[in-house]
């Protein structure tokens, strides 16, 4: 099973790639924060793979359904880089998302890091899990806008 999960997941991470692109926003924060609130999913994640893109990583998002809770990778030269996105206007990301993103990681064993990016915010508690995974990144509308 494990073997046909980890397979599955090799699949999804090439099936259907999607190139990064980067959105136009305002450099207003309370615009900004409506506008990536508001912005179709898929192009929220293309917009966040971009910035690997723009760091010199090949970067893409994977397709829409099926992703194993996996939204993006970018390819850097110690490995691959997981990336997940929560485009929320509210909700604050809790630590089950973290939970099961960190199960999703440790699926991936070429995995450097993983990042979590949402509009909105993390609670302690998701932030108090990720703390517990050194791969485990999480960059909410706070470090979007800067």
């Amino acid at each position: 099973i494990l073997r046909r999960q980890r397979k599955d997941l090799r699949d999804a991470m090439a099936a259907s790639v999607i190139d990064p692109l980067k959105a136009t926003l305002s450099v207003d924060d309370e615009q900004l924060a409506r506008e990536l609130a508001t912005m179709d999913p898929l192009l929220f994640e293309r917009h966040v793979m971009s910035f690997f893109q723009s760091a010199g990583m090949m970067a893409w998002v994977t397709k829409a359904s099926n992703d194993f809770g996996i939204d993006g990778f970018a390819r850097h030269q110690k490995g691959i880089i997981v990336v997940q996105c929560k485009r929320y206007e509210s909700n604050a990301v809790g630590p089950d998302t973290v939970r099961e993103f960190k199960g999703a990681l440790e699926d991936h064993p070429d995995c450097i890091l993983g990042y979590i990016v949402t509009t909105s915010r993390f609670t302690n508690g998701a932030r108090d899990t990720a703390d517990k995974n050194e791969k485990i990144r999480l960059v909410d509308l706070t470090d979007l806008g800067t």
